[in-house]
């Protein structure tokens, strides 16, 4: 089995498993930060494995930077509750968050263009 395919499981079983160690009122809490634990190993082993093309690229680092953002949004406001109906960082953040990440995503896809990666 590949040291890649043991990290995945050993980030998934973490995840699921990872936040019953916490008291039972913060478990909610804690899910999303191991959630963001699992994406965020989840896209980055996609990025490294996947087609070589800036577009692929592209939305491995979006999604791998919507599961950073969600873990540490989580962490940065861990005693909050999380507000009703609303994103978990833009209730408790606004959308500056998601603007800067917008903008960096497309800068990159724009600076990049959507030829090729290099080859590893």
């Amino acid at each position: 089995m590949s040291r890649s395919l043991i990290l995945l499981l050993a980030a998934i079983g973490i995840a699921h498993l990872g936040y019953f160690a916490f008291p039972a009122a913060l478990q909610p809490r804690a899910f999303y930060i191991m959630r963001g634990i699992e994406g965020m190993a989840l896209f980055g082993l996609l990025a490294h494995f996947g087609p070589r093309a800036a577009l692929w690229a592209g939305a491995c680092l979006w999604g791998y930077a919507e599961e950073w953002q969600s873990a540490v949004c989580r962490i940065a406001t861990f005693s909050d509750p999380a507000p009703g109906g609303s994103m978990l960082c833009v209730g408790l953040l606004g959308v500056k968050p998601y603007a800067a990440l917008l903008a960096a995503s497309l800068a990159f896809l724009a600076l990049r263009g959507i030829k090729a990666w290099p080859a590893r």
